[in-house]
């Protein structure tokens, strides 16, 4: 991220871990612009770690959730083949766990 910095106007940052700040800082310096991504993971979705620290750091925090990321926005064409399996197990997964907790809920009805 840092040595490369000469070659990209934004940074993109996919971690919510506070061991980054140095880079982001460091980046910064530079006058690079730092966006930060994060999943919010789990039925009902959150984020299990963002640091505050990076967080007031970078220039925009983004998150997604994880349902959303990986059945609308995932650039599907793109990913090799050995791993579709994995992601439409947990497209799966998370779907069947939504579908649970919104009858639970009592929105299914």
């Amino acid at each position: 991220m840092v040595s490369l910095a000469s070659y990209y106007d934004v940074a993109v940052l996919v971690s919510g871990d506070a061991d980054f700040v140095p880079a982001v800082l460091e980046v910064k310096r530079k006058l690079k612009w730092v966006y930060q991504f994060s999943l919010a993971k789990g039925i009902p979705p959150r984020i299990y770690y963002l640091s505050t620290d990076l967080k007031t750091y970078v220039d925009r925090f983004i998150y997604f959730d994880e349902l959303e990321f990986l059945r609308d926005l995932l650039v599907y064409d793109r990913i090799p083949e050995g791993v579709k399996p994995s992601i439409e197990d947990r497209k799966r997964d998370l779907l069947e766990r939504t579908e649970t907790k919104q009858t639970e809920l009592g929105l299914n009805e």
